[in-house]
Order: C-alpha cells, then structure tokens, then sequence
C-alpha cells in the first residue's frame, strides 16, 4: 500500500515539475533577450520531457 503511494507520488510530483518547466521555458521564450540562459533551459526541459515520456509509456 505504501508503495503505491509513493508511487503515485512520484508520478504527481513528476507532473508538477513538468509543468513548472513548461512554464519557466514559455517565460524565457519571451524573455530571450539572446541570452544562454534560455537555451540551456528549452535543452533541460527537453531532456526532462523526454525522460517523463520513458516513465508513461
């Protein structure tokens, strides 16, 4: 039962992190003022996204 919990856990806080990601990479689209900031961000957030989709299916 514990395990499960936990389980589900990870998944919602999986989720959560998702989209605060998705949403601090919308902000430094609009914020790119050319800097690496920005692009290092899209390149985490893809490699996370990229991973979560691993964990789904």
């Amino acid at each position: 039962m514990l395990c499960l919990i936990l389980y589900w856990y990870g998944k919602i806080f999986n989720f959560i992190v998702l989209v605060l990601l998705f949403y601090l990479s919308m902000f430094t689209v609009f914020y790119n003022d050319g800097s690496n900031i920005s692009y290092v961000l899209k390149k985490y957030f893809l490699l996370i996204l990229n991973k979560y989709r691993k964990t789904i299916s």
